[in-house]
């Protein structure tokens, strides 16, 4: 390798913050030898719970098995679950478990919500009422207020931020920003850092991406901003849980909060069910930029027991409703505006070294994979330049 070319390798290394990535590249510490020994006694290890985050809105960078089933404790089990950062996480603990055979490793996903992933990684061991996480695996952004909390690992996706509307003619430009009384509605999934790129506004933050796109769905937003890559497997997958999660309660979450844009189902008597929503928008928290805490936050475990679009009125009422989500679905366009630049890695506890040492080695095997994976995840997409990048710094310049 030429002198040049070993100086825009290392340029590229230290631009995306990666140090474990160059010590690696330049023959760093092996993990393989740094195993750790059985112990003497013989005496059987006392079992450790490794608990790791994992969001059901973050798909294709974790995904819930449609089998999937908690336990007693919240937790589900190793094959519950994939996607790919999961995957590179799952190689990253089976090394892990490898270099301590002494130890009895029990790793466990536990589901969380977007606003949980760094306060649970500092939860203190031992509260009753939130799992203390050891890391996160799906699309967690690297920031400095969260480098200041917690430790992350490489680089392992660069994505942008992106909004979605509702097709309805025309072209839409951030520049034609509306009058001061017709300020543009724009939705966020609570605890990500979208809001960051969001100014002049009206801010609506929601629990997960399903309760937001139901407010796009009711016009209670004209943008629904997040990760283009999440944005598009939404649209884009009929198999996306977030998207199969609205259709299965559509009726709820959307067309009895807006029957003027939605009609409820008529089963000929003329007296469709009684509607349980409003038309109002969640209320600001100051003007300008504001963020609603309370932002239409409509329970959707009241269906939790039905089958997939099936609602109490029939198979009829069920297809009825199942055609207006696929219209909506239909009639996203994301906006070709990049509204920032996301640096995806995996937070872990403090104290967690090793661990982070592995999954750092797992990331770069996961790389010299080329773009294997990618594919695998994003079929039908071509990897951006920034990820082509990645590619080859994380392959190890191949």
């Amino acid at each position: 390798m030429t002198c040049a070319k070993r100086l825009l390798l290392l340029a590229l290394v230290v631009l995306l913050d990666a140090p474990h990535a160059l010590a690696e590249m330049i023959g760093g510490r092996n993990g393989e030898e740094a195993a750790a020994q059985p112990t003497a006694n013989g005496t059987p290890p006392e079992p450790v719970e490794l608990l790791i985050g994992v969001r059901a809105d973050a798909a294709p960078f974790a995904i819930r098995a449609a089998n999937a089933e908690e336990d007693a404790q919240g937790r589900y089990n190793w094959d519950d679950w994939s996607g790919y950062t999961v995957d590179i996480c799952k190689n990253g603990v089976n090394k892990f478990i490898r270099w301590h055979p002494e130890e009895q490793i029990n790793p466990f996903f536990v589901e969380i919500k977007a606003s949980q992933r760094i306060d649970l990684l500092v939860t203190e061991r031992g509260d009753k009422l939130d799992p203390a996480l050891d890391m996160v695996c799906g699309a967690v952004s690297v920031t400095p207020e969260r480098q200041a909390r917690v430790p992350f690992s490489d680089v392992l996706f660069v994505d942008a931020r992106a909004a979605a509307r509702i097709q309805e003619g025309g072209l839409f430009d951030f520049s034609n920003q509306p009058s001061p009384e017709d300020v543009l509605r724009v939705g966020y999934v609570r605890g990500s850092t979208a809001k960051e790129s969001l100014a002049d506004v009206a801010a609506y933050d929601y629990p997960t991406h399903v309760e937001g796109l139901a407010a796009l769905a009711c016009r209670k937003l004209d943008l629904y901003v997040t990760d283009r890559s999440i944005l598009q497997d939404i649209i884009n997958n009929p198999k996306n849980p977030v998207r199969l999660r609205l259709q299965e309660n559509w009726q709820e979450l959307v067309s009895e909060k807006c029957e003027n844009v939605y009609a409820l189902y008529d089963d000929g008597t003329g007296q469709p069910p009684e509607a349980t929503g409003d038309d109002d928008p969640p209320q600001l928290s100051g003007s300008g930029s504001a963020t609603s805490e309370n932002a239409d936050a409509d329970s959707i475990n009241r269906s939790d027991d039905r089958h997939e679009n099936e609602t109490d009125s029939g198979p009829q009422a069920a297809e009825h409703y199942l055609k207006q989500s696929r219209s909506f679905f239909s009639s996203l366009e994301i906006l070709p505006n990049q509204l920032s630049l996301e640096r995806y890695a995996i937070p872990v506890r403090v104290g967690h070294d090793g661990l982070l040492w592995a999954i750092n080695l797992a990331i770069a095997e996961h790389f010299r994979d080329g773009e294997g994976a990618f594919g695998t995840y994003f079929p039908g997409m071509q990897p951006t330049p920034l990820i082509r990048a990645l590619i080859f710094i994380r392959g190890g310049g191949q």
